[in-house]
């Protein structure tokens, strides 16, 4: 089991999950926007980084053209991401391309994977 620390406390959070390759995990997750409009979800294969923190490989998306529409065209890339456990974190789209016939999306974490309470905070 993966433990990403959050750093808004001394106690890690654990990444429940099933391990898809050492030091990551498969877990749900759903993306929305800053205000909440839900985005498209998938499958999301986390992973620690020294550089943020975490990264995400979301894959299996249910609404792949909203993505691709809104990092081509609009130029969005900052997300919420909803995990199915409860937490969520805030995050950037740092690319979206295809693997074979199926788009995926690369999310860079700005913020600690914490419970959905303390994201505001």
């Amino acid at each position: 089991m993966l433990s990403v620390p959050d750093r808004r406390s001394a106690t890690p959070l654990q990444l429940s999950g099933l391990v898809s390759a050492p030091g990551a995990v498969t877990l749900r997750m759903t993306l929305s926007t800053a205000s909440g409009q839900i985005l498209t979800g998938g499958v999301a294969r986390i992973a620690e980084s020294a550089a943020s923190g975490w990264t995400a490989s979301l894959s299996h998306l249910d609404q792949p053209g909203v993505i691709a529409a809104m990092y081509f065209a609009s130029g969005v890339r900052d997300v919420v991401v909803h995990i199915e456990d409860g937490r969520e974190a805030r995050a950037r789209i740092s690319g979206t391309s295809f693997a074979g016939s199926e788009r995926v999306c690369t999310l860079t974490g700005l913020g600690p994977l914490c419970e959905r309470s303390r994201l505001a905070g």
